[in-house]
């Protein structure tokens, strides 16, 4: 499901999410999951940072998301998480259930990272019409 006009705006004044903290990161999932944006599913997943089990080579992992009150890019993590899960994919091709948890992960990761992105955009074009920042 897609944001509404209005919905995004909102948020998009609320949250930066190429730079938040874990809080404020915990708390839009929430926003998202109470207007039925996202499932039940997808927030436990995101909130946890759940990933398949690592048959993924290291380097290919992502970054780990930040704790207390370091900041990072959401959307950035919401991309690499998306990556991380399309690479196990495609070494667990044989291996049924493995397939299906990734699949649902990426699914999420996916639906995730295009919400954030239209949260972002939206925010710079606000700022920009403004001639400001944050």
């Amino acid at each position: 499901m897609a944001l509404k006009e209005d919905m995004v705006r909102t948020l998009a004044q609320k949250y930066d999410v190429t730079h938040m903290n874990r809080n404020e990161y915990s708390l839009l999932l929430y926003d998202l999951r109470s207007a039925g944006v996202i499932t039940t599913q997808e927030f436990s997943a995101a909130y946890g940072g759940t990933l398949p089990h690592a048959s993924v080579p290291v380097e290919k992992s992502p970054k780990t998301m930040p704790l207390g009150d370091n900041r990072a890019d959401f959307a950035e993590l919401l991309k690499q998480y998306m990556g991380y899960c399309g690479e196990f994919l495609k070494a667990s091709a044989e291996h049924g259930l493995e397939q299906e948890h990734s699949r649902s992960l990426l699914d999420a990761y996916s639906h995730l990272y295009l919400l954030f992105k239209q949260i972002h955009s939206v925010r710079s074009e606000f700022y920009t019409e403004r001639g400001g920042s944050d």
